[in-house]
């Protein structure tokens, strides 16, 4: 079940380590959903992200409505299974976060 996350200029983990993790989602809600929306969120994969353009750790970049998924089955490659975490470059960024796990994870 997935849960929302309010991400400011500081990093969040939004995940811990799973290493029965089958899935990840994040979204970024719209506007339409989320008026305040209008910044951009860098999410990190085993790093704490950083919101400047070109920096070596800006992490994937979303804006508003835009989702990340990573699933098992996604072109063959594994699922990450370390920390996942999120940074915004404006404040109260609204996000919408999922995992999905075989039985005995977390």
């Amino acid at each position: 079940m997935g849960r929302n996350v309010t991400v400011g200029t500081a990093a969040v983990l939004v995940f811990n380590e799973n290493s029965n993790r089958t899935g990840v989602t994040i979204q970024m809600y719209p506007t339409g959903v989320a008026s305040g929306n209008t910044g951009t969120v860098a999410v990190g994969k085993g790093f704490q992200p950083s919101t400047t353009v070109g920096a070596p750790n800006a992490g994937l970049i979303l804006n508003a409505g835009a989702t990340f998924i990573e699933s098992k089955d996604s072109e063959g490659l594994p699922v990450f299974k370390g920390q996942i975490w999120v940074i915004s470059d404006s404040a109260s960024q609204q996000l919408f976060v999922e995992e999905t796990s075989e039985e005995g994870g977390q």
